[in-house]
């Protein structure tokens, strides 16, 4: 039974009640029980989803969906049970026959996931008074026995006969017999031999119709087999070409939609000290390059917490794209230090001299002056101190980025795998001893336009939290804390435009085109904000074809924007850039 189902809660260390007991008696989870109390069951859903009541083995019982059937309260009889499939892709199999839409369960019917899938026995413990017994198949109508006809009794002084009778001819009365001892004997063998080999030829004959049966059983197997996969076949096309609505997206795939919390630092590349902007009288200073940009004047000393840290802390989105947990998100998100950096105005600004490395007071800086620090990326910093370093200056580090699935409140440690070098995508990974439940991704990017639908799953900062108490029961650690519990906001909407970072314009070549957005989706969701960062965006299909990353707005509008999946794809593979 799920963990997730507190409502489910087994009865069997409660005692009391009447209770669904369901016997696995074959696949990987053969011999083993799940009950269920009956009163208060709205459903019971079997499959491999990690979300499930009943859940299978993931990868033995590959036979089984994700969500393949569930048992609900009939709404024609008190305490009875429907089973209903929930389109799987192997059918659920009743009685022998693959179940359409729902029927309904008797106590002690057995019922399969898929054909050759696991079986499953329903029972009902107590059983009801009146539950009929289960269905008697009836006898198939044979033929009476062969009646055996009566054989007249032989004279007491007769001789018994051979085993083939042979004809003798009896002499007149007093007379000798016309056929001699020698005849008789050879008639006797003549026929013997005649009788072994008629059984023979009979034993042969049976023998090939044998083998033309088990041939001819064999093949009408085969081609059920195969006319039960063009049926399965037949309802994958169907159902793929239906499409989901935002809550069935949500249904299936908002427990691989995963919050993530972080804070970073900088520290300095040569000597692993914390890196801390410096700050004058309470206000930053800043330090004026050749090339007429502005950087702050970086410190790896607080001077007695004068000056601030360079680093923030935040909340974003990311979903599971393998069994083993590795998670798809922003390079804003998993390595912040490698985005812009909103810097504080205002300000002090400085000048140095390369030469003598003297540091001179140049003006005060204002809001006027955004564009002179605007767009500052630390791990590209160029200045250290009051003067240009060489090679790299600083590096990020986190200080936790810790991963919670939805409605949890298991704080999971997670790493940095890899960073895109061009694209707002990274990969980052958590160890599990459990696989998790993975979304299907879908590289559409040639073939997208806009107006289609789409649905973007994530964590918005702007949505109230949800908080619950987690009281320790260490002995030694007995504090308790408020915990926030994710669950995850829906926001559907539609490609407004897709923006192509490289194309050819009408008349010319490449390089008469930019865009200075590079390769993004833009979209008409605009509640999913701040927070939202790194969450999928899914097609009509469930699948994804893009990674949400930030917005743009005004007083008048507000438009938000994806990365196409491809790029997050490139991270988990290895492509040569040389061929």
């Amino acid at each position: 039974m799920s963990q997730n189902d507190d409502h489910l809660t087994s009865t069997a260390s409660m005692g009391i009640g009447r209770r669904i007991v369901l016997s696995i008696v074959s696949g990987a989870r053969s011999n083993q029980v799940e009950e269920f109390p009956v009163d208060g069951v709205d459903e019971v859903v079997l499959g491999r989803d990690p979300d499930v009541h009943v859940k299978f083995d993931p990868d033995r019982d590959d036979l089984v969906s994700r969500r393949h059937a569930k048992l609900v309260p009939s709404s024609e009889q008190a305490d009875a049970f429907d089973l209903v499939d929930l389109g799987s892709s192997n059918g659920t199999m009743l009685g022998g026959n693959r179940l359409i839409g729902q029927a309904r369960l008797r106590p002690g019917d057995t019922f399969q996931l898929g054909a050759g899938g696991p079986k499953v026995v329903f029972d009902l413990e107590p059983r009801p008074p009146v539950a009929p017994p289960a269905t008697r198949l009836a006898a198939e109508a044979m033929p009476p026995a062969t009646r055996q006809a009566a054989v007249p009794a032989a004279p007491a002084a007769a001789v018994a006969a051979p085993a083939a009778a042979v004809p003798v001819e009896r002499p007149a009365a007093g007379g000798k017999p016309s056929v001699g001892r020698e005849t008789v004997e050879r008639l006797v063998a003549s026929s013997d031999r005649q009788s072994r080999q008629r059984s023979q030829l009979i034993g042969l004959g049976v023998a090939v119709l044998a083998v033309v049966a088990a041939v001819l059983f064999y093949l009408s197997r085969q081609e059920s087999r195969e006319n039960l996969a063009e049926t399965d076949r037949k309802l994958a096309e169907v159902t793929a070409d239906q499409p989901m609505t935002p809550a069935e997206i949500a249904d299936l795939y908002s427990h691989s939609n995963v919050f993530i919390e972080k804070s970073w630092t900088l520290v300095h590349a040569k000597t692993g000290q914390e890196v801390y902007h410096r700050y004058t009288d309470g206000m930053p200073d800043y330090v004026l390059l050749t090339n007429g940009r502005a950087e702050p004047w970086l410190l790896d000393n607080s001077e007695f917490g004068r000056n601030v840290r360079i680093g923030t802390s935040g909340t974003a989105s990311g979903f599971v794209v393998k069994e083993d947990g590795f998670i798809l998100t922003n390079r804003h998100v998993a390595a912040s230090w490698r985005s812009q950096y909103d810097l504080p105005l205002p300000g002090r600004l400085y000048e140095f001299d390369s030469d003598t490395e003297d540091v001179t007071y140049t003006r005060d800086l204002t809001e006027a002056d955004r564009s002179l620090v605007h767009g500052w990326i630390p791990s590209e910093a160029l200045a250290f101190g009051s003067k240009v370093s060489v090679g790299k200056v600083v590096e990020g580090h986190h200080q936790y980025l810790d991963v919670t699935f939805p409605k949890n409140t298991l704080r999971i440690p997670a790493r940095v795998v890899r960073v895109s070098d061009t694209h707002d995508a990274a990969l980052i990974k958590i160890d599990l001893p459990d696989s998790v439940q993975p979304v299907e991704l879908f590289d559409n990017y040639n073939e997208i336009r806009a107006g289609e639908t789409v649905t973007v799953i994530g964590y918005p900062a702007i949505s109230p939290d949800v908080e619950v108490r987690v009281a320790s029961l260490d002995a030694i650690n007995r504090a308790s804390e408020w915990r926030q519990v994710p669950d995850p906001t829906v926001s559907p909407g539609l490609i407004g435009r897709v923006i192509r970072g490289m194309s050819t314009p009408g008349e010319g070549d490449r390089a008469n085109y930019r865009s200075e957005m590079g390769d993004v989706y833009q979209l008409t969701v605009d509640n999913a904000g701040f927070g939202n960062s790194g969450g999928p965006v899914f097609d009509d299909r469930g699948r994804v074809i893009g990674i949400f990353t930030y917005g743009r707005n005004t007083s008048a509008a507000t438009v938000t924007f994806a990365v196409p999946i491809r790029y997050g794809i490139d991270l988990m593979k290895i492509s040569p850039v040389l061929r």
